[in-house]
């Protein structure tokens, strides 16, 4: 998916600016990118484009376009990739070059339709990307991402004359600025620090904001508004609606979702032995040009699990080691290159060496999703009081302080206003993956340099399945009950097959509240599953570890206090200081001065421990977000 950039101009004083501004966007992208853009100037428009440096076996042109076509409705450009036949498919696979003037026969300008100051689409394109439309004479323009958005699309305007959208929030803020110089803002550390991510959308960068879920936004004359999605609300489909019904559409939708794998010779799937990559191989079963890997190891039940799944739709497996970086400061300057500084990616793991030469440049499919998900036993019976306060304990941590609390608990007020009018049922709350932009800020980038290396395919996040999962019941999503006889539609044995640490909890009964949640029951000797809530250095002295170094510190003993350290030592340690506790600051300290935590801590329970242990790691990410070089 490639890294894009937007201008609108108003002055076009800046014209001349803005086309040097690859020689700036060139120190700014992960190395894994071209630093030669496409160029596309239209009217009131200069569109950059950045695609990976390796081909991925054609499919940059034939199902991951990156490119612009043009038609008497205006000019359309997608970073991801669309449903088949979207793209005229022929035309890009006869073309070299990666932007094409066609005729009107585009299928997608047959979803099209210009309207006074924008657009509307009648149906949804499908695939997961994020895109851009032009009018035919040049002087409006309008993004967006599709739902949900796992390709965020950010917006800002850090200059008059001009105003700027694309991909990367890194490269938008350098774009409004016309400057690699990179101006952090320290309002983002509270609410980073609190949530993880800034509930309003704001970004490290000054100025410089994605645009807000189901959302668009429309660009004219140097001014950028937010819009209307440019697809309507989907009609829902009644829990009384036959099960059988319900169960075909969505078999068809995941059929159709996969079609990348039939329109190239190879693929890969990431299986992790979980229902989410379950119900992709259940898809593609009969597909024979699949293979199969998964991270980690076959001695672990997941692992042991995902290669049942493999030998069940008989596709060839293998396991693959995960690489981490023992250093914590070469961890958090990967994670900000990576991730262009939102700090998503940077875990309790360290887990940020990504070694893809395996998949040769191949599309794989990787099963991130949760819409059509359930929660968990109480989240059945629409326990008001508990959703509620676990919406609040999921976005506020306890370990931030009151003060950096309270600049984050209006956010989130606002956000359950604004969703109540479609939120009827308090389980609903369980669909803000859906609704919200943080499943593309936290969840399916889970490194955008990641996007340049291999073609990955979404399938459970296509914006088709995403609008049937918005159509249906609230009890048919937390039942998981649709996707669970869609599955069987497409492959029965692997329904039957069990899953690992965890049952199939399809069609329980919604006042039942005594079954378990993680209860044991796979068949193959396996004891219950424990929580692997654990920093996985305490893990790496097995002999069945899946673990690898990186080779410059193979053995290096305490990240955490040199994390700390770090802290301490940082220009933001007042700004950090305030936004969390007494209790936590202390035991920042101790680490920082003996390497060892406080008693207090070693007398907490495991899940205690490890929350803490992460929270800490999210204050060093902070601090390395506004101190280091990248």
């Amino acid at each position: 998916m490639y890294a894009y950039v937007l201008f609108n101009l108003d002055l076009d004083a800046y014209r001349k600016e803005i086309r040097s501004f690859p020689e700036i966007a060139a120190r700014l992208l992960p190395p894994s990118f071209n630093v030669r853009p496409n160029v596309l100037e239209t009217g009131d428009f200069i569109l950059f484009s950045w695609h990976g440096k390796r081909d991925m076996h054609g499919t940059r042109n034939r199902i991951n376009p990156g490119a612009v076509r043009h038609s008497q409705k205006g000019t359309f450009f997608t970073t991801g990739y669309l449903a088949e036949g979207l793209i005229d498919v022929q035309t890009a696979r006869e073309q070299a070059v990666p932007f094409v003037r066609d005729d009107d026969n585009i299928a997608v300008f047959d979803l099209i339709h210009p309207t006074t100051g924008g657009i509307k689409l009648s149906d949804s394109t499908g695939g997961v990307g994020a895109n851009v439309w032009i009018s035919s004479d040049g002087s409006t323009g309008h993004c967006w991402s599709t739902q949900p958005p796992a390709v965020p699309t950010f917006y800002a305007k850090n200059r008059e004359g001009f105003c700027v959208v694309g991909s990367r929030p890194r490269l938008v803020h350098a774009a409004s600025m016309l400057t690699s110089g990179l101006r952090l803002s320290r309002d983002y550390l509270p609410k980073y620090v609190t949530s993880g991510f800034a509930l309003d959308g704001e970004t490290p960068y000054p100025g410089t904001k994605a645009v807000p879920p189901n959302a668009s936004i429309k660009l004219r004359r140097a001014k950028s508004e937010i819009s209307d999605y440019v697809l309507g609300d989907p009609e829902p489909i009644s829990q009384q609606t036959p099960l059988e019904y319900k169960a075909q559409l969505l078999a068809g939708l995941l059929t159709d979702a996969c079609w990348p794998a039939r329109a190239l010779s190879s693929a890969r799937i990431f299986l992790s032995g979980g229902k989410d990559s379950r119900a992709i191989a259940c898809a593609l079963s009969g597909e024979s040009n699949i293979a199969a890997f998964t991270i980690g190891s076959v001695d672990q039940g997941e692992g042991f699990a995902a290669q049942e799944v493999a030998s069940a739709i008989g596709c060839s497996f293998q396991t693959r080691k995960q690489k981490i970086i023992s250093d914590p400061i070469k961890a958090a300057a990967a994670s900000h290159l990576g991730t262009d500084g939102l700090g998503l990616n940077f875990a309790h793991q360290y887990n940020f060496l990504p070694d893809l030469r395996f998949l040769d440049g191949l599309p794989s499919f990787h099963g991130h999703g949760h819409l059509l998900r359930g929660g968990f036993a109480r989240t059945m019976i629409a326990d008001n009081e508990f959703l509620h306060n676990s919406l609040f304990t999921s976005f506020l941590s306890p370990f931030a302080s009151d003060s950096a609390r309270s600049g984050v608990k209006p956010h989130l007020e606002r956000w359950l206003t604004q969703r109540a009018g479609s939120f009827k049922d308090s389980r609903d709350v369980l669909f803000y993956s859906n609704k919200d932009f943080r499943l593309g800020l936290f969840t399916a980038p889970s490194s955008l340099d990641l996007t340049s290396r291999t073609f990955m395919v979404y399938p459970l996040l296509d914006e088709r399945i995403s609008r049937f999962a918005g159509q249906l019941a609230v009890y048919d999503r937390v039942s998981e009950r649709v996707v669970f006889a869609a599955m069987q539609k497409l492959n029965r044995t692997l329904t039957e097959l069990p899953l690992f640490g965890e049952i199939w909890r399809f069609d329980r009964d919604p006042q039942k509240r005594d079954f378990p949640d993680s209860d044991h029951n796979f068949q193959e000797g396996f004891s219950l599953r424990q929580p692997r809530q654990q920093n996985k250095f305490a893990q790496h002295a097995g002999s069945k570890a899946a673990l690898q170094y990186d080779a410059d510190r193979p053995w290096f003993s305490r990240p955490s206090q040199l994390a700390a350290q770090f802290v301490l030592d940082s220009s933001a340690r007042a700004d950090l200081h305030e936004c969390v506790t007494d209790d936590c600051w202390r035991e920042l300290e101790k680490i920082a001065s003996t390497g060892r935590n406080t008693e207090r801590f070693r007398l907490l329970d495991v899940d205690s421990r490890f929350n803490l242990s992460s929270f800490l790691n999210r204050i060093f990410l902070a601090a390395s977000l506004v101190d280091l070089h990248w």
